[in-house]
């Protein structure tokens, strides 16, 4: 898992009720509309996300409508697995850079 995807993921999971669309999540990220709307595609055709659209109302006539997105109960459960996972592993991989790079600074 991307860090930009366990970023993304981290908004849903602070609060699993909650819809997003896709400008809230660049802004909370600060990543790239690039980059988020990507991700909420993959993430929806995998069975995470669910989308609603929602029409805006006619004084906003030209805008498009917005996409509101949220976690399906599945996503919600792979989704705290996968962050969970990817953080051990994350911790694991640190853990063991620090001994190594401690070995070595010993045996100079």
């Amino acid at each position: 898992m991307t860090p930009q995807v366990r970023t993304v993921l981290a908004i849903f999971l602070a609060n699993p009720d909650k819809e997003h669309f896709g400008l809230d999540l660049i802004a909370a990220t600060g990543l790239l509309s690039g980059t988020v709307y990507p991700i909420l595609a993959r993430l929806e055709r995998a069975g995470w996300l669910r989308s609603r659209t929602v029409e805006l109302n006619h004084d906003n006539v030209g805008r498009r409508a917005r996409r509101f997105f949220r976690l399906s109960p599945e996503g919600l459960t792979q989704a705290s697995l996968a962050v969970e996972t990817t953080e051990r592993i994350t911790e694991d991989r640190q853990a063991e850079l620090r001994t190594r790079l401690l070995a070595e600074a010993q045996s100079s």
